[in-house]
């Protein structure tokens, strides 16, 4: 996945999910995240063939403060929990 696609998930993340956003709101630049990229192959499945990343956003130096993980769909530019 090329880096604009990520800083574009990242984006919708904060724009679309409440919880990354109040992420963010408490701890700012000391969110991180990591990505997988997952391949749908299933036809039939409605995410075939669109852009999915799934991001996982914690705390850089406090992973007591837990975890968010969102699936964006890049195609569409939908965010889900």
């Amino acid at each position: 996945m090329a880096t604009e696609e990520l800083n574009r998930a990242e984006e919708l993340a904060k724009a679309k999910s409440a919880k990354v956003a109040e992420l963010y709101k408490k701890h700012g630049a000391k969110i991180e995240y990591t990505h997988l990229t997952p391949v749908i192959a299933d036809r039939e499945n409605e995410r075939f063939g669109k852009r999915i990343v799934v991001l996982r956003f914690q705390h850089k130096d406090d992973p007591a403060i837990g975890t968010v993980s969102v699936t964006v769909n890049l195609t569409d530019e939908t965010v889900t929990n």
